[in-house]
């Protein structure tokens, strides 16, 4: 997992109490940097981004060493993801 918090039973919080990138300033953390460990989605959906005055974020597509590097870290095929969101969402 990339991030795991505990708590003792009397604490009426839980960890979505805590936003991820300020938990080092409620509570003592360790964190293992330089080191792939998730991968998140990005998109104008995304829970972080919708708040007024954010600005969009430019993103590039991957190139060949990125894409291997996803398929070698995460066992994500780029070319499937294409296909999939290429074909036709089937009848429910």
């Amino acid at each position: 997992a990339a991030l795991a918090v505990g708590l003792k039973p009397s604490v009426k919080l839980s960890v979505m109490n805590f936003a991820h990138a300020k938990l080092a300033q409620n509570m003592p953390t360790v964190t293992f940097t330089g080191q792939d460990m998730l991968i998140r989605g990005h998109d104008a959906y995304n829970d972080s981004r919708q708040k007024p005055g954010v600005k969009p974020v430019r993103l590039t597509p991957l190139d060949r060493e990125g894409e291997a590097h996803f398929k070698r870290t995460f066992n994500i095929d780029t070319d499937h993801v294409r296909a999939m969101f290429r074909a036709p969402v089937p009848n429910s």
